[in-house]
Parts: structure tokens; C-alpha cells; sequence
């Protein structure tokens, strides 16, 4: 009898060190399950905020960069004699300057603060540009453009070169 005993409590050891291993492992798989889900979760969002980013930056560099071409236009028209066609460029600037804040808004809501002091910088450079433009185009001299907007279009210029530095540091691309 006491050998059946020993079968028996054996038996029962076994049963429930292989219930608990069970138990353990199952918790440990249901854990492991949850981490891996959580990374990719994570890694996922930050793949579409780098996304995110990276088109709203670009599309504030395209609008800075259509509105200089188009700034050139109205100071090619101007030199050229045509101030009927460098009028109306210039009577589209509450939409350009427009535009160029909501796509720097976008910017500043996709981050992150660092970014913002140059995002800033570009549309004011980019603003002050068109307003310099303007006196020009009101002024007596149009040949005298390349000379009065030259400071303008190069700190237009910088501010362009530092956001997409800094653009390119955040999204890890430099």
C-alpha cells in the first residue's frame, strides 16, 4: 500500500507541476503576445507620424516655393513693362499668404515645438519677400528690383536651407 500511496502522490505532484508549467507558459505566451502587439502598434503610428510630417513639410516648402516663382514672375513682368500682368499676380497675394499660414499651421500641429521657430521663419521671410516686392513694384524703378528684393530673397533662402535642415534632422533623414 504504501507504494500505491507514492504512485499516487507522484501522480499528483506530476499533474500539477505540469498544470502550473501550463499556466506559467500560457501567461508568459499571452504576455510575450501583447508586447509584440504593442510594438507594432507603436511602430505603426510612429511610421504615420513620420508620414504625417513629412507631407505637411513638404507641402509648406512647395507653397513657399510656388509663391517665389510666382513673386519672380510679377518682378519679370514688372522689368519687362508689363505691369498690367505683374498687378495681377500681385492682387493674388492675400490668397498666397493665406495658403502659406494654413500650411505652416499644419506644420506646427505635426511637430514637434523644435521645428517651429524655423517653420515661422520661413513664412515670414516668405511674407516679407511679397511685401518687399510690393514697394518695389510701387516704386519708380522697376530695374532697380533685383537690387532692393537681393536681401530679401536671401534671407528667404536661409530660412528655406534651416527649415528643411532641421525637417530632415526630425524625420531622421539627413
Amino acid at each position: 500500500m504504501p507504494d500505491n500511496a507514492l504512485v499516487l502522490a507522484t501522480g499528483v505532484l506530476t499533474a500539477v507541476t505540469a498544470l502550473s508549467a501550463s499556466w506559467v507558459t500560457s501567461r508568459g505566451a499571452t504576455r510575450a503576445a501583447r508586447v509584440k502587439a504593442q510594438s507594432e502598434a507603436l511602430e505603426l503610428r510612429h511610421g504615420q507620424l513620420g508620414d504625417s510630417r513629412r507631407a505637411s513639410y513638404a507641402a509648406l516648402l512647395n507653397c513657399v516655393i510656388d509663391m517665389r516663382w510666382q513673386l519672380i514672375a510679377a518682378m519679370n513682368f514688372a522689368e519687362a513693362g508689363d505691369a498690367v500682368a505683374a498687378d495681377s499676380i500681385m492682387d493674388t497675394r492675400n490668397n498666397m499668404v493665406a495658403e502659406l499660414h494654413r500650411h505652416r499651421t499644419v506644420v506646427l500641429l505635426a511637430g514637434p515645438r523644435t521645428l517651429t521657430g524655423d517653420a515661422t521663419a520661413l513664412t515670414h521671410a516668405a511674407v516679407q519677400l511679397m511685401l518687399d516686392l510690393e514697394r518695389a513694384l510701387s516704386g519708380p524703378q522697376p530695374s532697380d528690383m533685383e537690387m532692393l528684393l537681393g536681401p530679401s530673397m536671401a534671407r528667404l533662402n536661409d530660412a528655406t536651407d534651416r527649415f528643411i535642415q532641421s525637417a530632415q534632422d526630425i524625420l531622421g533623414t539627413a
